[in-house]
């Protein structure tokens, strides 16, 4: 792509000069421009449909988060005196037409880099197909407008990108076309299920080693069946989810719990076979909740009756 040198336009050699690396994003060369300009080289770093990369920059929300997350890696890996390194790079001033220009690529070469990372991460995480491509949450277009659910469901969102214990990108490479292997996934996803389903049920052996556990115990078990009492049970439960919560906060969020109606479909829909049946995915739900007794079931207690039941829910 062929860029154009903004130093003959509204901004002077000086004017970089002055300023800091993220003031120009401020002021003199917007973050949305080089958003629009390097969109096109960020998305062939991994699969994402070709069709959504023009609507990636008009969801300005969604922009500014990028801009935020993608200022804080700036902050950190780009040196205090990167306009010095540009200066001092001889082939760049001698292939480009001006300082300015020289300048503008450095900036884009630097800033494309964590979002890369960000929109991959986010993609792996069912983060970034939900804002163009979930018709439950209409294609996010009433996100733009302040409707108390949808905008709940934003402000989720944002706060879920904004964790970088959630959207990771420290471990990623440096971007390159086709360098981030996409797993093969279902577009159908809400955002971020993947992740919480995956935490959670990294805890599972611990949740079924302490019912074992608890089993050994005669005075815990009903001496008709010879299982644990449901008292003792709810009771493991009760405990498992005060660790769960302590070691992924973000399952106690408010709007989390105001939203997990989302969660509860997107965990049905992840297991094999219900993602395209409707029919078999309304009665796998009514069979969840007739068994748990809950209008939307609280996520924990989802996967314990699933560790529990699948198998011979699946096997009917």
């Amino acid at each position: 792509m062929e860029y154009r040198d903004r130093g003959n336009f509204d901004s002077s050699r000086t004017s970089y000069l002055d300023n800091s690396f993220e003031n120009i994003l401020d002021i003199i060369y917007p973050f949305k421009e080089i958003m629009i300009e390097e969109i096109f080289w960020c998305l062939p770093c991994m699969r994402f449909p070709s069709t959504s990369e023009s609507e990636i920059p008009r969801h300005n929300e969604f922009l500014e988060c990028l801009k935020i997350r993608s200022l804080e890696w700036i902050r950190q890996n780009i040196p205090e005196d990167w306009l010095l390194q540009v200066a001092s790079n001889k082939t760049n001033l001698y292939l480009y037409s001006s300082f300015s220009t020289s300048i503008q690529t450095y900036i884009r070469t630097q800033i494309r880099k964590p979002i890369a990372k960000l929109l991959c991460v986010l993609e792996s995480l069912s983060g970034l197909s939900p804002l163009f491509f979930n018709d439950d949450l209409n294609n996010f277009g009433d996100l733009y407008k302040d409707f108390n659910n949808s905008n709940n469901l934003f402000e989720l969102w944002k706060q879920l990108f904004m964790n970088t214990k959630i959207v990771n990108m420290g471990y990623l490479f440096d971007p390159k076309p086709d360098i981030y292997p996409m797993p093969a996934k279902n577009h159908n996803l809400n955002f971020y299920s993947p992740y919480f389903m995956m935490q959670i049920d990294k805890f599972k052996k611990l949740y079924q080693d302490d019912l074992a556990i608890l089993k050994e115990n005669e005075d815990n078990c009903d001496e008709d069946t010879g299982e644990l009492s449901q008292n003792i049970v709810e009771d493991c439960i009760e405990r498992f989810k005060a660790n769960i919560y302590n070691v992924v906060p973000s399952l106690k969020l408010p709007r989390f719990f105001e939203t997990s109606e989302f969660y509860f479909r997107d965990f049905i829909v992840s297991v094999p076979g219900f993602e395209r049946n409707k029919r078999e995915f309304e009665l796998l739900k009514w069979i969840i909740l007739y068994h748990l007794n809950q209008k939307i079931p609280n996520p924990i207690r989802l996967h314990t009756f699933w560790w529990k039941s699948s198998e011979a829910i699946l096997a009917k």
